[in-house]
């Protein structure tokens, strides 16, 4: 397996677990906001986003927003 498809799994991976939580929506939300996020940190910080990079903060994310999401049940 190469790289991108780790990527896209991955992503897939936060997708289905956020909809079996209930909180589907809420993920693809943030994944949003998250991407211009990310961009204006890097650009704060005089850095050029780049996806591996993206795709390290969404993991952040991730993980953050199942915590936030497991004290709602």
């Amino acid at each position: 397996m190469n790289e991108c498809n780790e990527y896209s799994e991955q992503l897939e991976r936060y997708e289905q677990v956020a909809y079996e939580g209930g909180y589907g929506a809420a993920w693809l939300t943030d994944v949003g906001e998250g991407v211009t996020f990310y961009a204006m940190k890097c650009e704060a910080r005089g850095k050029r986003p780049t996806f591996a990079g993206l795709m390290k903060y969404l993991d952040k994310r991730a993980v953050f927003m199942q915590e936030i999401m497991s004290y709602d049940t």
